[in-house]
């Protein structure tokens, strides 16, 4: 992420929780311990890079028209800053 600052490109990233392994659940067991995935503070991720490196975050979207407002979202897609969208 540091490269991308410094030569000055813009990245989006779409975080996806679908709340553990859902495979893995099928075959283990539901309940097996490494399919408990933390919940993190994904909206913290640009913070992390300084105030120099500006940001945007999305979120979190929990239904299909959530994902089709915000792919439709005009300042989303002009991309000028750093955004993160918790899906």
């Amino acid at each position: 992420m540091g490269g991308r600052k410094h030569n000055k490109l813009i990245l989006d990233s779409f975080v996806l929780n679908n709340d553990g392994y859902t495979v893995e659940r099928l075959i283990h067991g539901k309940d097996a311990e490494y399919n408990k995935v933390p919940y993190l503070d994904y909206g913290a991720l640009a913070k992390a890079l300084g105030p120099d490196f500006p940001s945007e975050y999305y979120g979190p979207v929990k239904t299909c028209e959530e994902l089709t407002n915000l792919l439709d979202n005009e300042t989303l897609a002009k991309a000028e800053c750093f955004q993160v969208s918790r899906t």
